[in-house]
């Protein structure tokens, strides 16, 4: 790594050493901001130990110092790439610099005689699984004057295309051009405004009663106090508040205790940078996870409206019920008797061998990043064209699909779409079957479900696919079943109705995203979803993921109430930038191109499976109690008792009960 450092100093770009497995500088680098690091404190730097480790990484510093040097930097897994990329000139993008990082992420690099300071240019409105609520979280910034990115070759950074060496020059209009592209692609500045406007006509609107209540900003410091912020300092005009996770010794963020009005300085908040954001929308984001009308029903049950709305959402499913015209006259609820029942021409179809069942709900679930859309995506095109999915299982007669996808945005659907339908020689334009739409309905919006509602009676869709379920609810208690089950009835009703069978792709809780571990319905984030599942698709991976190849490795198990179930492992060639694919081998555990798995033989594995993550951490460790081999091996109590059991009884393992809890250790045989 010193030699390249040394390299890129040549190349007249300032650089700085980064500590082994993190982003932090060795030395104070807001110094080669000015003057670039001489070649025998680069050397020295690198030749000391730093938290134990000796740099083994490199960043490049931004702006002058570096000729003009600027990067975009793409976070949250590059989720916006694609779609920038698609609108820029191929010519221009040909060019330019670009590197992948160990997240998915990419940089984008260039040098201009027109550079600026660091600023956030796009946002997305996502779901944070640590906080378990939607956040804004910056996708695309700058890296320019008084910033940095750490670089290839460190650890998972590649290079894609150009090279450090020889960083392209453009035009100040081309880099206008990639600015304003990026920046067309941002949701918060969009939906900000739209939302703000929207209540600015009267004024007996909650939000507007809430702006001009006076007690609002002791209220709304409440409010961000509970969401983690912390109050640094306060003058008689104002509060100076940090966000959460500034480390910094300075303030972010004032909170005016006149009007309520908040500022923060950091492009790192759930607000936009360098606007006075008024209470009703402080009060949205945080309260109500962006969610503008659902704000407005607390503050009226607060009292800020002339009336309390009703927002009960059994009394609005039962209103919305009533307008529906039934399918016969026992209004939606025929009574069988059992003879009936028995002599009923009653059939059950598959609409994928062995994976899907016509009419029983089913859930597509997995941790974040393990190709779940994209698995969606391909069930799609399967059905739509009467083709196997994930070249395996068989669709014995073509359906009619509507995908409603509100996570990935239209360009990255339409590019997988034309992937998976290059990949077994399809014309995705003659796939009349294929229904898209790039927005979820809200389930506590009954526009949005009467919108659904109709949609479903105009193309008559065989299957409705919702991505993702996170999107849709909007609940404060994901633990409870009644809440979670009552949102879900939402769309379960009009769907069922008119006889289409409803897919939701939603996501695994972050305990369960543990690599080689087979999924299994209690990973499910949120109480009510494995309830509601009546068949289920559930991925994880085998490996992780190789950014050099694009290689994907997805253990994928199957099941449904009806019997059909299997596991299978799956190897997926995405290949990556440039040259995206999607190249599918299916396998069942023994190594064969297979469909039916029986359900003794999973269990089975499953057991073995558990009982050889046990011996693993006994192996690496000394006497381990039940909840340190919990912690140690991610299986749950019950099942942990159940495989130590077997292993004690096995002789394989020892309880000692000498201490104040149990403990296990392997036997002295194993040791020897």
């Amino acid at each position: 790594m010193l030699q390249t450092a040394k390299t890129y100093l040549h190349a007249k770009l300032s650089i700085v050493p980064i500590a082994a497995d993190t982003k932090k500088p060795v030395a104070k680098w807001k110094r080669y901001e000015n003057e670039k690091i001489s070649a025998s404190e680069l050397e020295r730097l690198y030749r000391t130990l730093f938290y134990g480790k000796l740099p083994d990484r490199i960043a490049v510093i931004g702006g002058s110092v570096s000729g003009g040097l600027e990067m975009l930097d793409f976070d949250l897994a590059g989720i916006e790439f694609e779609p920038w990329k698609e609108s820029i000139p191929s010519e221009l993008h040909k060019r330019l610099l670009i590197e992948c990082t160990p997240s998915g992420g990419y940089h984008v690099a260039y040098r201009c005689e027109k550079f600026e300071a660091n600023q956030a240019l796009c946002h997305r409105f996502v779901f944070d699984t640590e906080k378990q609520c939607h956040v804004w979280k910056t996708t695309i910034e700058t890296r320019g004057s008084g910033g940095y990115c750490v670089v290839s070759p460190s650890d998972g950074y590649h290079i894609l295309q150009g090279d450090w060496m020889n960083v392209p020059t453009i035009t100040a209009e081309e880099r206008d051009l990639l600015i304003d592209r990026a920046k067309s692609l941002d949701r918060k500045k969009q939906k900000t405004v739209a939302e703000k406007t929207s209540f600015e006509s009267t004024s007996d609107r909650p939000g507007d009663l809430f702006n001009a209540d006076h007690q609002t900003p002791q209220k709304l410091l409440g409010i961000l106090l509970k969401s983690g912020w912390t109050l640094d300092h306060e003058s008689d005009e104002q509060w100076f508040l940090k966000h959460p996770g500034n480390r910094s010794q300075e303030h972010s963020t004032t909170l005016s205790k006149s009007n309520g009005f908040l500022h923060t300085f950091s492009p790192n908040t759930t607000f936009e940078q360098g606007k006075n954001v008024p209470p009703f929308e402080v009060f949205a984001v945080l309260e109500a996870n962006g969610d503008y009308t659902r704000a407005a029903s607390l503050l009226a049950e607060q009292g800020f409206a002339t009336s309390k709305p009703n927002t009960d959402l059994s009394s609005l499913l039962s209103e919305f019920t009533a307008t529906i015209k039934e399918k016969d006259e026992d209004n939606g609820f025929k009574i069988w008797t059992c003879p009936e029942l028995m002599q009923a021409d009653l059939k059950q179809e598959f609409l994928i061998e062995n994976i899907l069942v016509e009419g029983q709900p089913c859930i597509i679930g997995g941790p974040k990043k393990c190709l779940k859309t994209s698995i969606m995506l391909d069930m799609a095109v399967s059905l739509a064209a009467g083709v196997p999915f994930l070249r395996c299982f068989d669709v014995p007669v073509p359906k009619r699909v509507l995908v409603m996808s509100g996570e990935s945005g239209l360009v990255t659907i339409r590019n997988t779409i034309k992937r998976i339908s290059e990949s077994i020689d399809l014309d995705p334009q003659k796939i009349e079957g294929l229904l898209v739409c790039d927005r979820v309905p809200r389930l506590d919006n009954m526009s949005h479900i009467d919108i659904l509602t109709k949609a479903i009676q105009k193309f008559k869709p065989d299957v409705v696919v919702f991505d993702p379920a996170y999107l849709m609810l909007t609940t404060d208690k994901p633990e409870s079943l009644f809440a979670t089950g009552g949102q879900l009835s939402a769309i379960s009703l009009p769907c069922h109705i008119h006889g289409a069978t409803i897919i939701i792709a939603h996501h695994n809780s972050k305990s369960s995203n543990v690599i080689g571990r087979t999924p299994d319905l209690d990973d499910l984030s949120w109480s009510g979803f494995a309830e509601f599942a009546r068949q289920w698709l559930l991925v994880s991976r085998n490996k992780a993921y190789d950014p050099m190849t694009g290689d994907q490795h997805i253990k994928m198990v199957v099941g449904g109430s009806y019997g059909h179930g299997g596991e299978y492992d799956i190897h997926i060639q995405e290949g990556v930038f440039p040259d995206r694919r999607w190249n599918v081998e299916m396998m069942d555990m023994n190594g064969i191109v297979s469909q039916t798995t029986t359900k003794s033989s999973i269990l089975t594995r499953k057991s073995d499976e558990r009982r050889t993550r046990i011996l693993q951490a006994l192996t690496d460790s000394a006497p381990m109690t039940l909840n340190r081999l919990r912690s140690a091996t991610g299986i749950n109590s019950e099942r942990l008792t159940k495989a130590l059991a077997e292993l004690v009884d096995a002789g394989t393992v020892q309880k000692s009960t000498d201490k104040q809890y149990p403990v296990y250790h392997l036997t002295a045989l194993q040791n020897i």
